[in-house]
């Protein structure tokens, strides 16, 4: 401590300033790291999947655009990182995503199709989602880019989150990871409309007697509801306080 406080004193009559700057951008450093994909253009997976481009990359893994081969049309791909699979039932909790989304029959939820894995020698087999293509960019690269949401346009698009979370809601199906990154933004013929992506922590509580369910603390620390912060009971109200503070970042923008 004596140390710090030195340095600190030392930085505050020197003119130099030398603790004001970064030694390095982390961030940037972080962000332009070369990063070898799991999958090529023009590669066909699992016997049946033609990646075209890849989108993107986030916290589960990587999401392309690919051709159905059987059923000539573009789907997406979202592979699942190896750590993620591997991990005792993570891919029991892709399974669920798969058939708590396809319940879901929303024009404001992203459609999952199914989930398939292509053997890659000598790596392990790569696990991936195929689901509904979504030309786009996600609320997050908006918010980021533009800042917040002019209040009529904001409007209608809080209209797309909340019917799809009732949609879930209305089977008992709680998204429990609600934040900017998963919500994707469409540019329609008439307006901009909103769609909800990653049920991934999706949960059935309709079996369940309220009050009665502990659970794990998953979710984005930053968008957790206090409940599913303790690991305590999560109910309906865990998605409507993650709802709240994304209505908050679109309107002001932080």
């Amino acid at each position: 401590q004596q140390e710090v406080m030195r340095l600190l004193s030392e930085s505050e009559s020197s003119d130099s300033g030398f603790l004001s700057i970064p030694a390095a951008n982390l961030r940037d450093l972080l962000i332009h790291m070369p990063q070898a994909h799991c999958f090529a253009e023009g590669q066909v997976v699992a016997g049946r999947f033609r990646v075209e481009k890849f989108l993107n990359r986030g916290g589960m893994g990587e999401v392309y655009r690919a051709t159905d081969l059987e059923l000539r049309e573009s789907v997406a791909l979202k592979t699942i990182k190896p750590g993620l699979a591997a991990s005792p039932g993570g891919i029991e909790r892709f399974k669920r995503e798969v058939k708590e989304s396809r319940r879901i029959t929303h024009a404001s939820v992203c459609r999952v199709y199914d989930l398939f894995t292509h053997e890659q020698p000598p790596q392990d087999p790569i696990w991936f989602l195929t689901m509904e293509l979504l030309e786009g960019r996600t609320l997050a690269e908006y918010l980021a880019a533009e800042g917040s949401v002019p209040g009529g346009q904001a409007i209608s698009l809080i209209d797309d989150i909340t019917a799809a979370l009732s949609a879930a809601h209305d089977l008992g199906i709680v998204h429990r990871d609600l934040k900017p990154s998963n919500v994707m933004l469409i540019h329609g013929a008439a307006r901009m409309r909103a769609v909800v992506t990653d049920f991934g922590l999706a949960l059935n509580i309709s079996s369940f007697e309220p009050g009665n369910l502990l659970l794990a603390a998953d979710g984005t620390p930053a968008y957790r509801s206090p409940e599913q912060t303790a690991g305590g009971a999560v109910g309906l109200e865990t998605d409507q306080y993650a709802l709240g503070l994304v209505v908050c970042e679109m309107l002001t923008g932080s």
